[in-house]
């Protein structure tokens, strides 16, 4: 019934006509000129290369099929596929739990949480994975906690994605919390509703499309990054580190452009799948929502605020360890007692 009053609504808003200069055509199809060039000639040598081998003579689908026959590329693809799927379930649900504190609950410090939080979004994906070696390395500080286990790996690559796309993955989930509508919660609990039935009800729903933009973000990030795996992947091998393996070790630029391709393909795949789903939600957002807070709860508060504070001070920790290794001379093996400029 809502969504048909919506519709209804804004079908009867008339809808104003964009007019430009001429002067701005010239200039918005000379840009859209240049930017479609610069995307699709490269695109053009990509395939070229991947279906075509050393001396030029097209191969057709060869190339794919010599990738798929390699257990070691196979592998990769698990790899990179399970590794983004629990980064993207790990980051999602930690950066929705903090952006529900952040939006809709009466927390104390919501300032110095939402600073921490944005810190990330300035560091290069390469940051987490060095502020790991030195802290859980061979030699880290803290590489007795471990034991046994190695940082090096899937473990390493997990926690340096999440923190990379924490920031990322908040705002846009703060964006969807801000959207649900508090008359909409009065309306349910008046109801007789629980808050648990009201957040299926009427949070879940508010923040869907949210939550899917964020995972499906979270998920081509991490499947076509190069740089974490690079430095603390060890062994542990993944697609766009095969990338550059076949290329820059190998120089074998057919296998490099056939991997390529398919780490392209699911990025096209999002794309498409996340305009779909914007234009359904497109028709909610003419509508000025009521955001909503949440009554007063000391519990609810005190336990947002712990779990704001671990994952603020785990940031931190990580940025810290950073910039302290900045400092170390190269030549030291461990954390030395003095720090040199």
């Amino acid at each position: 019934m809502l969504n048909e009053a919506a519709s209804a609504v804004l079908k009867t808003q008339p809808r104003r006509k964009t007019v430009y200069s001429l002067r701005s055509n010239i200039a918005l199809a000379a840009v859209a000129i240049a930017l479609t060039l610069a995307i699709i000639a490269p695109l053009i040598m990509l395939f070229e290369t991947a279906f075509f081998d050393e001396n030029q003579n097209f191969v057709g689908l060869e190339n794919f099929y010599n990738y798929f026959a390699s257990p070691a590329l196979l592998s990769s693809i698990f790899n990179s596929v399970w590794v983004a799927c629990a980064a993207t379930v790990i980051t999602v649900f930690l950066a929705s739990i903090y952006a529900f504190a952040l939006t809709n609950v009466n927390i104390k410090g919501k300032g110095f949480f939402k600073l921490v939080a944005f810190l990330p979004i300035l560091a290069p994906s390469l940051l987490p994975s060095l502020a790991l070696v030195y802290l859980f390395g061979k030699q880290g500080v803290f590489k007795p906690l471990l034991g046994d286990i190695q940082i090096y790996g899937p473990i390493g690559i997990l926690i340096s994605y999440c923190f990379w796309l924490f920031p990322a993955i908040l705002m846009l989930m703060m964006v969807s919390f801000r959207s649900v509508d508090q008359r909409l919660i009065e309306v349910s609990l008046s109801l007789g509703k629980n808050i648990w039935k009201t957040h299926y009800h009427v949070t879940l729903p508010a923040i869907r499309y949210g939550l899917i933009s964020a995972s499906l973000v979270a998920f081509i990030y991490v499947l076509t990054d190069f740089g974490i795996p690079k430095v603390i992947g060890g062994s542990f091998n993944m697609m766009a580190l095969d990338v550059y393996k076949q290329i820059i070790g190998q120089q074998n630029m057919s296998m490099g452009a056939v991997i390529s391709i398919l780490l392209l393909l699911p990025a096209v795949f999002v794309f498409i799948f996340d305009r779909i789903q914007s234009k359904r939600h497109a028709r909610f957002q003419a509508f000025q929502a009521k955001p909503y807070v949440s009554a007063s709860n000391k519990k609810l508060e005190v336990v947002l605020g712990l779990f704001c504070g671990l994952v603020s001070g785990a940031i931190l920790l990580i940025i810290f360890t950073a910039v302290l290794a900045s400092f170390i001379p190269i030549s030291s093996t461990s954390v030395p007692s003095r720090l040199n400029l």
